[in-house]
């Protein structure tokens, strides 16, 4: 599903690259026009993802050293046929996770 994402963002013109040593975190760096960003990339079978919080919730583990969240999801839990490819101003993203 990472390589999904992967290539729908490619589809709409972002060059993707993985950046080094980030462990199992799935964070690349995004070249479009000309401009780098950084982007997360997050996988679900049932629309939901997650980012772990640290220091006592203050801060999202990822999400708050990134610029945009890439996201793929299956369309179907049980018998995935299609992988559904959404890319999110990662602001927004964090603005939603500390509302709840």
């Amino acid at each position: 599903m990472v390589g999904a994402a992967i290539e729908g963002a490619k589809r709409i013109g972002y060059d993707l690259k993985r950046q080094p040593g980030r462990g199992l975190s799935n964070t690349y760096d995004a070249i479009k026009d000309g401009k780098t960003s950084t982007v997360s990339v997050r996988t679900t079978r049932d629309r939901w993802f997650a980012y772990q919080p640290v220091e006592g919730g203050t801060r999202w583990k990822t999400l708050d050293e990134v610029e945009l969240v890439l996201v793929s999801a299956v369309d179907d839990p049980a018998d995935p046929r299609n992988v559904d490819v959404y890319l999110f101003p990662a602001d927004e993203v964090r603005k939603r996770f500390d509302a709840s």
